[in-house]
This record gives C-alpha cells, structure tokens and sequence, in this order.
C-alpha cells in the first residue's frame, strides 16, 4: 500500500520508508514458486517505487519472474494456442516521474476534464464529475497511443495465429465490471481494439482497481472479472482452470467462483 512510502496514513508515524522491505516480504515467498510469474503494475506500486526500481526488484536472475524489459506491458504463451496479453494501464499517469511524456499527458487529461485537479489541500476529485468523465482522477491512467498501436499489433498476430487471448490490466476495461471511478482513461478505445480486431478470439479480461470486484460480459462476448482486493476482503483470490469451451474461475477466501463459457 503507499502508505509503505511514509507520506500519509499510518506511514507518517514509520521511522523510514517501508516500501523496500515489504516488498521484499512478498518477494521471498513468491521466490518459492516453481512457476513462471508475471507481474501486474498498478498505482500502488507506483505511489512507492519507480518504473526502473521495480524493473530491477522484479526481474529476478532466473527469470522465474517475467517483466518486460522496456516496457511493463508484454504478452506471454502459457501453452500452445494461448497468448496472454498484460498491459500497464499507468503508462499515462500523474504517478509517472514529472519529466516524462506519460505524466505531461496524465495532468492535461486531468486538466481538461477535472477541475478539481488543481485545487491545493484535501480534495475531493470526484466533484462536480459525473458519468464515465469520473475516471479522469489520479489514481487511474491510461495506455497511451503507444501501447495502443502495440496490443493492435499483438490481437492481429494472435488471431492470424488462430490463438485464443487472456488480457489482464490491473484497471478495468469494462464500466460494468466496475465503476466508473475505476476504469482506465482509454477504456473505451482498448475495448474497441479487442471487440473489433480482436474477432471472437479474445475470451476474458482480469482486472483489479477496483477493491469490491464485479463481472460483465460485453457486446463481443468477452469476460471482464474484476478481482476483490486482499485489502479490503481478506484472504479473497483464485485460479483459473482453462478448458476448451470456457474458463472456470475458481475463487477462494472472499471471492466467489465464476464460469465463463464461450458459447
């Protein structure tokens, strides 16, 4: 949680920062996977760490842990047939450092649609917003053109392979699997590149961001599970059984199951 960070909440009473050695504590046990893991960038990893510190952290000698190089969105073959496709939603993001294109975008975003953006003090973002423009606060972000062009390439390749697509993106796609505080800026020309490029072949979208969770299923038969928070529901996770005909979301702790089937 940022709180780690020191800046605000029960960190202002922390003698130092804890962000290094709480993550280390998640490090070490995820270190005892056998299993190839992939990371999920969001805002609370950012509210304590760098694009480049995490890089580092994350990135361990065996590549047990996958992360891209350049760029914390890539895609990955858990199995023939399969292509996963993990995107950084803080690519466009007031989090980012301040010199960087991704933050100047963020604050004009901000700026244009929320004027709240710019009062000093304790403020309440969400003022005077309503409908979808409520996403324009900083806690969220967006893709950019970038990464945009990018996963556009990455659906046409996969579906030119016949593959089957997973997206994940720690902040929702879909307003109806979440809120309309939660989503990504772009949400709306993402979903567009997977709806339409994509052609049937993307099954499911996972997401977090949004602590209570939530389930949609949009025009183009794709599934959007937004995953409860350990912060706010304990010991709420799963996994996923991969089948031909559909996913099974088997949820544990506070989450419950879900079936997603193709048909």
């Amino acid at each position: 949680d940022g709180q780690n960070s020191g800046s605000y909440g029960q960190g202002l009473s922390f003698s130092e920062p804890q962000s290094k050695p709480a993550l280390r504590r998640v490090m070490d046990i995820l270190d005892r996977c056998h299993f190839p893991i992939y990371h999920s960038i969001g805002n609370h990893e950012l509210y304590n760490f760098t694009i480049e510190e995490l890089k580092e952290v994350l990135s361990s000698k065996d590549r047990k842990h996958r992360v891209a190089e350049e760029n914390l969105y890539y895609q990955f073959r858990p199995s023939p047939g399969w292509v996963g496709i993990m995107l950084n939603p803080y690519e466009v993001s007031v989090t980012l450092p301040k010199e960087s294109l991704g933050h100047q975008k963020a604050v004009a975003l901000l700026r244009q649609y929320n004027d709240n953006y710019l009062s000093q003090g304790k403020v309440d973002y969400f003022r005077g917003l309503s409908g979808l423009n409520q996403r324009f606060v900083p806690f969220n972000g967006g893709l950019g053109e970038k990464q945009l062009l990018w996963l556009s390439l990455r659906i046409q390749e996969a579906v030119a392979a016949g593959e089957r697509i997973l997206v994940f993106s720690h902040i929702p796609l879909c307003p109806d699997a979440a809120s309309a505080r939660n989503i990504a800026y772009d949400y709306d020309r993402v979903l567009e590149i997977l709806e339409t490029e994509g052609k049937g072949n993307v099954k499911a979208v996972f997401a977090g961001h949004y602590h209570r969770g939530g389930y949609a299923k949009d025009k183009a038969g794709i599934h959007h599970l937004t995953l409860r928070a350990i912060l706010t529901h304990n010991d709420s996770f799963g996994h996923v059984d991969v089948y031909m005909d559909r996913l099974e979301f088997v949820g544990r702790g506070g989450h419950g199951s879900k079936n997603l089937s193709f048909a």
